[in-house]
């Protein structure tokens, strides 16, 4: 009797001590300590350029928006999704580029994808910078760009939160550049 209550005093003690530390492992977990290194976000940008990125998302369906500023003293015209946009020296702007990545899911890790940022500098000369990135998918916009550039090519930005509710308008603007006036 005193060998078996022995045995069953070891594992009780061990066993706590067993749970408690794969509860400890599903904590780190759920943090995302144990995240791979690929699928922290990361922005790979080429040095001497005149425009620089220096921040960027990519939306599930693959669509991919760029923050960057004009660090050339003259003007450039940069492809975007919707056209070319002109960028002034110094200045900075949000833009969705004319390169996409391979879609994924929302909340999917991409790792070392590579994309183009055209633009063309007054001088007529075309750059392609490669940029690479790692991070995650973001959710994909539940703005429809065809809406937001007809509302804009027509002079009906104003009705857009009246047909598509409140706030549509505004994601025209924050998201493509359209209907921001």
């Amino acid at each position: 009797m005193i060998k078996g209550q022995s045995a069953m005093e070891y594992l009780m003690t061990y066993g706590w001590a067993i749970l408690i530390v794969i509860v400890v492992i599903a904590a780190l977990y759920s943090a995302g300590v144990f995240t791979s290194l690929t699928c922290r976000p990361s922005l790979i940008y080429p040095a001497g350029e005149r425009l620089y990125v220096d921040d960027a998302n990519v939306k599930a369906n693959g669509e991919i928006t760029i923050h960057a500023m004009n660090m050339g003293g003259k003007e450039i015209i940069i492809n975007t999704s919707i056209g070319q946009t002109t960028l002034e020296p110094n200045k900075d702007g949000t833009f969705i580029i004319d390169d996409t990545l391979t879609p994924g899911s929302t909340g999917e890790c991409f790792s070392n994808e590579e994309f183009t940022v055209t633009y063309t500098a007054v001088d007529g000369l075309t750059h392609q910078p490669k940029v690479k990135i790692s991070g995650r998918y973001v959710s994909a916009s539940l703005t429809d760009r065809t809406i937001c550039q007809n509302a804009a090519n027509g002079e009906l930005c104003d009705g857009l939160d009246i047909a598509y509710g409140e706030g549509y308008k505004g994601a025209c603007c924050s998201e493509f550049g359209l209907c921001c006036s």
